[in-house]
C-alpha cells in the first residue's frame, strides 16, 4: 500500500495553481495536493499536516519567491522543493536554487511536474534512514562542489 503524499502547489494564480493540482491528482490517488495562491494561505498550509513537497511557480503578492523557499526550507525541511521558473528573472532564479532542489523550466507540461514529484518520491522511498533523508533534503546549491 503506498502512502498518501502531500503536495502544495504555490502559484499567484489560483485558477492555474487548481488546475495543475487537478493534472497532479489525475492518475495518483495517493497524493493530496493542496494550493496556495496568497500568503495566508501559503503559511496556513506549511503549519499544517507535514508536506512531502512544493512546487512554487511565481511569486506571491509581496512576497518573492526566494523567500517562499526559504520559509518551506525552514518549516518543512524534509520536503522536496520543485521551482517553475518560467515566472521568475534570472535574478530571482539564482536566488532560489539555493533553497529548491530542482528546477523546472517554464512552459512545462503538468506531466513533467508529475514526473519530478514521483521521482523525488521513488527516491525518498529508497532511503529508509529518517536522519539521512532530512539531510539530504537540507543540501543546498550552496554546499555542492563547484568542481
Amino acid at each position: 500500500v503506498m502512502s498518501e503524499r502531500h503536495v502544495l502547489v504555490v502559484h499567484p494564480d489560483a485558477r492555474e495553481g487548481d488546475a495543475l493540482a487537478a493534472r497532479l491528482n489525475e492518475g495518483n490517488s495517493s497524493w493530496r495536493v493542496a494550493t496556495a495562491a496568497d500568503r495566508a494561505a501559503f503559511e496556513r498550509t506549511l503549519q499544517g499536516r507535514p508536506l512531502d513537497a512544493l512546487v512554487i511557480d511565481g511569486s506571491l503578492p509581496g512576497v518573492p519567491p526566494e523567500a517562499l523557499f526559504k520559509t518551506a526550507s525552514t518549516q518543512c525541511p524534509a520536503a522536496f522543493r520543485l521551482a517553475l521558473s518560467g515566472n521568475f528573472d534570472q535574478g530571482t532564479t539564482l536566488r532560489t536554487m539555493g533553497y529548491a532542489h530542482q528546477n523546472l523550466w517554464q512552459p512545462c507540461s503538468p506531466v513533467e511536474v508529475q514526473s519530478a514529484l514521483a521521482r523525488a518520491f521513488a527516491l525518498r522511498d529508497t532511503l529508509h534512514n529518517d536522519r539521512l533523508r532530512l539531510l539530504i533534503a537540507q543540501i543546498n546549491s550552496r554546499s555542492r562542489s563547484l568542481c
